[in-house]
This record gives structure tokens, sequence and C-alpha cells, in this order.
């Protein structure tokens, strides 16, 4: 089986190796360790060097600056059509 997150990895399932709260995990093929996957949430969640935050925090801030620029543009061109009216 290949992981489910895209990375790649084919993972196996030991009934033996289990989460702390008692879940199957997913087994690396190669290295019959626990895959530890680099696209999973929780990797995602971990500060990330380059940007200096998490991966989720960078989608957070893209998302509140994308709500900002839409509502200037929809001021924008209120401004513009009423400017047609008058």
């Amino acid at each position: 089986m290949i992981c489910r997150n895209g990375c790649g990895a084919e993972i196996t399932w030991d009934p033996k190796q289990k989460s702390a709260s008692g879940k199957s995990i997913p087994i690396d093929a190669v290295t019959n360790k626990p895959h530890q996957c680099p696209n999973s949430d929780f990797a995602m969640k971990k500060k990330t060097p380059e940007l200096g935050h998490s991966v989720i925090d960078e989608v957070i801030e893209i998302k509140q600056e994308l709500r900002e620029l839409k509502k200037i543009v929809e001021e924008r061109l209120t401004k513009l059509e009423m400017s047609r009216w008058s």
C-alpha cells in the first residue's frame, strides 16, 4: 500500500505496533519502523525553518491577506460603479 498523504512511501500494517492510544499505525515497508510522513497533518503543524513557522500558519496568513485584498477590490469596484452612475 502507498501512503495516502502522497509522499510515495510504501507502507504496511503491523498489529503488534500501535500508538499510545491503541490505534494501528502505518509502518514503513523499507525500515519496518513507524512511518513519519512529511505530508501528514502533524508534520505540517511543525515549525518550518524556511518560513519561521508552520505551513498551516502560513496558509492562515495567506488566507487573511486574500480576504483583505478581496475587500479592497470590492470597495474599489463599488466606487467605480457608483462613479459611472453619477
